[in-house]
């Protein structure tokens, strides 16, 4: 989406706001903010994003976490 620049028009904009609300489930955010979020930018109701592409992640070894944070980094880890 980045790439192809799709982000700079509303539409563009109005399935970034779409995906992170359907990807971020237990957030605080309301149903409510998001339709004012989309209602701001000139859509009435949601708008419909054709199964998005969200790449897997594999895990992060301790080596790599501990070199990411070594010297002034912090790595926050909360359950």
């Amino acid at each position: 989406m980045m790439e192809l620049k799709k982000h700079l028009t509303a539409e563009g904009l109005a399935q970034i706001i779409e995906i992170s609300y359907d990807m971020n489930l237990v957030s605080q955010r309301k149903p409510e903010r998001k339709l004012e979020l989309l209602k701001s930018i000139g859509f009435e109701q949601g708008v419909t994003v054709k199964n998005p592409i969200i790449p897997i992640v594999p895990p992060m070894d301790p080596p790599f976490v501990s070199g990411l944070t070594d010297g002034d980094g912090r790595f926050l880890y909360q359950l």
